[in-house]
């Protein structure tokens, strides 16, 4: 029975290394399909406010390099 708390420590550390080295690689995973998904993701979104803007009555414009969305009676 002495010998069992040393030898329960070293699997215990043994499986936290191996949970902290699938965390790393889960975590680096989910950053490499961010970042390529990225921008699929910005496109979806320009989309959206593009029609969000046309729906509510503006124009979706090109202002120097960006686009906006440019409504009646904002003074532009």
């Amino acid at each position: 029975m002495a010998g069992t708390p040393l030898g329960g420590l070293d699997v215990n550390i043994g499986v936290g290394r191996y949970l902290v080295a699938a965390v790393i690689v889960l975590a680096l995973g989910a950053t490499a399909f961010r970042v390529a998904t990225a921008p699929e993701r910005a496109k979806q979104r320009r989309e959206l406010a593009r029609q969000t803007c046309v729906q509510t009555g503006g124009e979706w414009v090109q202002a120097q390099r960006d686009e906006v969305c440019r409504k009646p009676g904002d003074g532009q």
